[in-house]
């Protein structure tokens, strides 16, 4: 017995000396701590409305504990991605890279911190003068003894009797009196930092910046954030996009073994010399045998022929602008349901005829190519699906519907009018595996961010039942895409702030959501410029060639 316990605990270390089964025992212990507390949960509900909302402004804060629980999703990219190199050359790689980032995260929070102690010393505290009624109690200011709209006001200024109305004085107000912006003050140093990040962020600061001028002398509020705004929104941020470019690219010729082999190069873009007697011409490999059942000489003259591609492309153009002319009528459309008849304006029969010639265009090129070489080409795949669903389209019950969508995509085939947009695009979009595996990491990250505010926050409707941000996923997840988005991500932290009374639960509110805002701003969509300029660069083999050079020059 004394020899099987010993063997357990020896093959218990063993487990847990591996971080992966570390993590998936945590996720495990996450679980059933959910279970247990969704029972607590479940008997709540059973009680009266005021019983419930009491349990849950008391201890509605553990659903904290299912927070962990999206971090499940890490284990899609545990799957995806296998590391094929010694842990040595890993690490070596990652500890570069992590002292890069480092490097300039360092930089950032010193310029945060030099505008913080400046935004201090220039504004302090002098930033909370309100236009006020006369009448006013300055003990007990109330929202209705403010201007409206609400004016600051510099009382040390000679020309005070200007700044606010006949009828009102400039006092010094509480920051309890909550107005847009109220969040945005310089009277210590971490609130500094806050309002700095907000500024530099550029959501709102100019008002901010007016804020400022009208409470003190308006020269400084112009220096201080015309200046923040250039070396915090513009240059540091440019700066972590730099870094993580050049970091990107070193990664990527480093961990080329563990990708998969290369596919061959698409047949789109394989092309080949061929002389066809009186010139040479760069040709798609799959056009140097065709297989269709058309005459040789009818290829080589006609479906190859530059003014052939010539008047499709202006067929395209004549559709789009087609497309472009109509409007929707919507008293024709009540009009056909009120009397169950569908009246066809003439974009409909244009749309008959385009469509007809596309179907033509499509079925030649299927007779002299084969359709075996037909279908080998991504670009005949898209033309094929427009055709046979704007065929669909021309149907008189399906014209108003979304089939119309497939209509208006046929102006993407105007990008083969230009080689050379063409070729960019084929650069940008083109290996999708980069670029596809970042959407799907921005997507994970969004449903964990999502799930996880979800449970962080859904307990604060108990103390607002107005508060509806973070009520449901579908909710969640587009306040979160909003942050990623920068769009008025500010006023989504300060909806949330101003749900609680806490000083603690408000400032952990405001690092979240500052941490979050700064992770997918600096980190998430710099990757997305840094795969999109890797990707215009120049091939992995050049790359190590350049790269050998360099270290040998060093040498």
């Amino acid at each position: 017995m004394g020899v099987n316990v010993e063997s357990s605990s020896r093959r218990n270390r063993a487990y847990f000396q591996q971080s992966w089964n570390c993590f998936d025992a945590f996720m495990v212990f996450c679980l059933w701590a959910s279970i247990v507390l969704q029972c607590f949960e479940l008997r709540a509900t059973w009680r009266t409305g005021e019983e419930e909302q009491k349990f849950w402004r008391q201890y509605g804060w553990l659903s904290v504990v299912r927070c962990p629980r999206p971090l499940i999703l890490i284990r899609v990219f545990r799957a995806v991605l296998k590391l094929q190199l010694p842990p040595a050359r890993v690490n070596a790689i990652f500890q570069r890279s992590t002292h890069q980032i480092y490097n300039v995260s360092v930089f950032l929070l010193f310029f945060m911190s030099l505008y913080g102690l400046l935004g201090v010393q220039f504004f302090g505290d002098e930033l909370n003068y309100h236009c006020v009624a006369k009448s006013a109690n300055e003990s007990n200011l109330l929202k209705s003894d403010l201007a409206i709209p609400d004016s600051y006001c510099n009382p040390f200024a000679p020309e005070t009797d200007n700044q606010c109305p006949k009828n009102m004085k400039c006092v010094r107000a509480s920051t309890s009196i909550a107005d847009e912006g109220s969040y945005a003050s310089f009277e210590a140093f971490h609130i500094s930092m806050f309002t700095v990040y907000q500024a530099s962020s550029q959501e709102g600061w100019v008002f901010i910046m007016y804020r400022a001028m009208d409470c003190l002398a308006p020269w400084k509020g112009v220096v201080y954030f015309i200046t923040m705004i250039f070396m915090l929104a513009w240059l540091v941020k440019n700066v972590f996009i730099a870094v993580l470019t050049e970091t990107f690219a070193e990664i990527r010729v480093q961990f080329q073994q563990m990708w998969s082999p290369r596919i061959a190069t698409d047949t789109d873009f394989s092309k080949i010399f061929q002389f066809d007697g009186t010139s040479w011409k760069l040709v798609p490999v799959h056009e140097r045998k065709s297989r269709g059942l058309a005459p040789r000489f009818v290829e080589e003259t006609l479906l190859k022929s530059t003014g052939f591609n010539i008047v499709i492309m202006l067929l395209v153009l004549a559709n789009a602008i087609t497309a472009a002319g109509q409007h929707f009528n919507h008293q024709r459309v009540r009009h056909d349901d009120f009397d169950g008849q569908i009246h066809m304006d003439g974009f409909y029969f244009a749309e008959l005829g385009f469509t007809m010639v596309f179907n033509l265009e499509a079925a030649f090129k299927i007779w002299c190519l084969g359709w075996r070489t037909y279908w080998s080409r991504s670009l005949f795949k898209f033309e094929l699906m427009l055709c046979i669903g704007t065929t669909l389209h021309c149907i008189p019950q399906l014209y108003r519907t979304e089939l119309t969508y497939l209509a208006v995509m046929r102006i993407v085939r105007l990008i083969k009018a230009s080689p050379m947009l063409e070729d960019f695009c084929f650069k940008i979009f083109g290996p999708g595996k980069k670029l596809g595996s970042l959407v799907l990491f921005t997507t994970c990250l969004l449903v964990i961010t999502s799930t996880f505010s979800l449970q962080l926050f859904c307990f604060f409707q108990a103390f607002d039942e107005e508060f509806d941000r973070f009520e449901t996923f579908p909710k969640a997840f587009m306040s979160m895409f909003q942050i990623l988005t920068q769009k008025g991500w500010v006023a989504v932290m300060h909806d949330t702030m101003d749900v609680v009374d806490s000083a603690a639960v408000t400032t952990g509110v405001a690092i979240y959501f500052v941490f979050y805002h700064l992770f997918v701003t600096l980190i998430v969509l710099s990757l997305f410029v840094a795969v999109i300029l890797d990707n215009l660069e120049l091939d992995e083999d050049i790359k190590k060639l350049k790269q050998r050079d360099v270290s040998s020059a060093c040498l």
